[in-house]
């Protein structure tokens, strides 16, 4: 079946009208709950910085080129700064020094 409103991308000349799609408002403030997608997701976007943290930590513990200790040591950091982030998001009633979180 053939939609009117699909608009094909390879037959397009010239850029797509901005009308012709629905833009989505930004929330003012995020719900008191979340939706038990978004809590599995944040779980799973724990875990993988996390992991990554985790990884980068080893790695550079057992590099023998200095740049690249230096390298995973700062990606460690960046992961770790993320994984903070997400619990000061997650749990913002919790004081940061109640939550385990890796330390290095």
């Amino acid at each position: 079946m053939h939609n009117p409103n699909y608009i094909n991308p390879a037959s397009q000349t010239s850029p797509p009208d901005p009308q012709l799609y629905q833009t989505q408002q930004l929330m003012a403030q995020p719900p008191n709950i979340i939706s038990t997608k978004d809590h599995l997701y944040l779980k799973d976007a724990l875990s993988w910085t996390l992991t990554a943290s985790k990884k980068c930590h080893f790695y550079a513990q057992n590099c023998t080129d200095p740049e690249i200790r230096h390298i995973f040591m700062q990606l460690g950091q960046i992961h770790q700064r993320q994984y903070q982030a997400l619990l000061n998001h997650t749990h913002p009633q919790h004081n940061a020094q109640h939550i385990t979180r890796p330390t290095y």
